[in-house]
């Protein structure tokens, strides 16, 4: 057999023709042109390097494409197949092959049996390919079913050939359940022996009949495949294995739409269908996750715009958990829909060690250009020391089904009911504190990054508190705030010159404002709140004690800003005037809000992460009591225990 060959050649072309050419591109080269009819194949002949590499074109008129799908039913789940079929016109192979189960069945009643037919045969329609029908249990059923089978589409098993490939598709419910009859035994044996040549033969049926017993006369069937290079497709089982058998590839797939856990392809249960490229050498098998495959106009830029409206159109708040009792407290969750159309919104609340949330999962619809409240029962033990650190996370997916959509628009968000409890800031005596970015001076630093509340960019280059880890802590004299943070990082990366952007940093944000819902609930824009002012990104340098500031950053008049390396990462100390905090509130600041980021970059990939000790301010997911720290001493409860 022939093969097209792609392999360049160079004639030779008049000087004018190539000097022609050269001013034409611009490019001060000596350029030809190279046709080759064989190929089709048009490419310039650059005197020198080329800009692509030697392989040739992966073509081959002899090579091509198909798909197979597998069991629709057995627990059919409505729509999914259909959206197979969208997909498979997609992505355009040559043709399509089932292995069976393609309607429910099961019933004496012919009318329905002609209801499904006619459903699904109106699936097919919706294909611009063509599409081999092979039975399955759900679809021969019994005697009168086979009937209904031949009166539609005739015989039950079957061959046929294309490029030289020999297919076989057969019927596992020949006679009697899971067999394969001595008739159908025969047709194979003389189907082979009639195409000795062929450079593959493929087999499909229903059941992997491999793996049932003897009588089901598959032994027979592989008896006359004998030596020759053949593949078997089978499904049934609603589960993916793939089997090796002597030197042949054997494939039981998953679903295209039948029941399944879903569980994912560790487990063999997802939907998916199987795309086939017969080469040279044989078939090449991959099989394509129907939420891998994309059409190609989606989204539209209608559907975009659509879609960024509709994101604008709701908000979603939390409230921090209120402490009704030694034991139990509460929390309010604010859903605002400023769509016109419903909004559904699933909330599942993560597991904790501490918290007992009651309901542990809710689902709500939201109407259009409405606001709910919902009301969420937090128990605890008397025993447990709760503190401010203690935030219960909760899984939100918010949906809006358009209806010039295809399908649902979601947005899935992680939020925090935090026990915040506005603690005070200790105060020293004047002159007790040293900055000198070490913190050798600081008896504690009782806040913590271990988990933190958000994470943006690359959030799967931190691996964990052994990863990277953060703690800080707040005192304050009469003239200055103190915040000391010591960070551990297992690879410190830092490099002189550059800003923070691409090396490890710390950002402390101040909101040194009276707290009010107000100021600081997200807006339709979720623009940034109004008063944010970070002193500075810090990066500690690598030899000595003084801190490198990006002078990018807005800072507070006065801040002073020490860093220092450390053996397992770095410290750092910032000290605020208090007289620089005051004339932001007209009166000696009472109240202020803080965050701290820190950023982890990877030193092979440059892949950064920001860790959000709280949620960054301008996201749905603050909660606007999130981070507030009192200057004065109230006589406050130090922990829940004490209410």
């Amino acid at each position: 057999m022939s093969m097209a060959k792609h392999a360049f050649a160079h004639p030779a072309t008049p000087i004018r023709t190539r000097l022609l050419l050269g001013a034409i591109f611009g490019l001060g080269l000596v350029v030809a042109w190279t046709f080759q009819e064989q190929s089709q194949t048009l490419l310039p002949d650059f005197q020198g390097p080329a800009p692509w590499s030697g392989k040739r074109f992966l073509s081959d008129s002899d090579e091509f494409q198909f798909v197979v799908v597998s069991d629709r039913t057995g627990g059919h789940r409505e729509g999914v197949f259909a959206k197979a079929l969208r997909k498979i016109n997609d992505v355009r192979p040559e043709f399509v092959v089932s292995v069976g189960d393609l309607i429910e069945g099961g019933t004496e009643d012919l009318e329905q049996v002609g209801r499904e037919w006619k459903e699904f045969r109106h699936l097919v329609d919706t294909l611009r390919m063509r599409f081999f029908y092979v039975p399955g249990n759900h679809d021969i059923w019994a005697p009168e079913a086979r009937k209904q089978w031949v009166k539609r589409f005739g015989p039950t098993y079957y061959h046929f050939l294309y490029k030289n490939v020999l297919f076989l598709c057969l019927n596992t419910e020949d006679g009697e359940p899971s067999r394969i009859g001595p008739d159908q035994v025969a047709f194979v044996k003389q189907t082979l022996e009639a195409n000795p040549g062929v450079r593959w033969t493929l087999v499909f049926l229903h059941k992997p009949l491999w793996d049932y017993e003897d009588r089901s006369g598959w032994a027979e069937v592989e008896e006359s495949l004998g030596g020759r290079p053949h593949t078997v497709f089978a499904g049934h089982r609603h589960r993916y294995v793939s089997y090796q058998r002597t030197q042949n590839k054997y494939y039981q797939l998953a679903t295209t739409g039948g029941g399944s856990s879903l569980a994912g392809p560790l487990h063999g249960r997802f939907d998916h269908v199987t795309w086939v490229t017969l080469t040279r050498e044989g078939p090449v098998v991959a099989h394509l996750k129907l939420d891998g495959i994309l059409d190609g106009d989606l989204p539209t830029q209608a559907m975009a715009n659509l879609t960024d409206r509709l994101g604008n159109a709701y908000d979603i708040r939390i409230e921090s958990i209120s402490a009704q009792s030694a034991t139990q407290g509460q929390t309010l969750i604010h859903i605002k829909n400023r769509a016109e159309i419903p909004l559904q919104v699933g909330l599942r609340w993560e597991f904790h060690d501490r918290f007992r949330p009651t309901p542990y999962a809710l689902s709500k619809t939201v109407a259009a250009g409405s606001t709910e409240v919902v009301r969420v029962l937090v128990e605890w033990s008397q025993d447990q020391r709760l503190t401010s650190q203690d935030a219960l996370p909760a899984e939100v997916i918010a949906t809006y089904e358009p209806e010039d959509m295809a399908q649902p628009v979601s947005w899935q968000r992680t939020f925090y009911a935090a026990l915040e409890q506005n603690p005070v800031i200790e105060r020293v005596a004047k002159g007790s504190m040293t900055l000198d970015g070490r913190l050798d001076d600081w008896s504690s630093l009782p806040f913590s990054l271990a988990r933190p509340q958000q994470l943006t960019g690359d959030t799967s280059a931190w691996q964990g508190p052994q990863d990277l880890q953060l703690d800080f802590g707040l005192v304050q004299d009469g003239e200055f705030l103190y915040v000391g943070v010591r960070v551990k990082d297992d690879q410190w990366i830092h490099r002189g010159g550059t800003t923070s952007a691409y090396q490890d940093s710390v950002v402390l944000h101040l909101d040194p404002q009276q707290p009010d819902e107000g100021k600081n609930a997200a807006g339709v824009a979720r623009t940034t709140i109004e008063k944010v002012r970070p002193p500075a990104r810090v990066i500690p340098p690598s030899t000595v004690g003084n801190a490198i500031v990006d002078p990018t950053q807005k800072r507070i008049e006065g801040v002073r800003i020490l860093g220092a390396p450390s053996t397992d990462g770095y410290t750092l100390e910032w000290a605020i005037p208090h007289a620089s905090l005051d004339p932001i509130q007209g009166v000696p600041w009472e109240t202020l809000r803080l965050n701290l980021t820190v950023r982890d970059v990877d030193a092979l990939t440059g892949s950064r992460v920001d860790l959000w000790w709280r949620p960054r301010w301008e996201t749905m997911e603050s909660n606007p009591e999130s981070g507030v720290f009192r200057r004065s001493n109230p006589a406050v409860a130090q922990n829940l225990n004490e209410l």
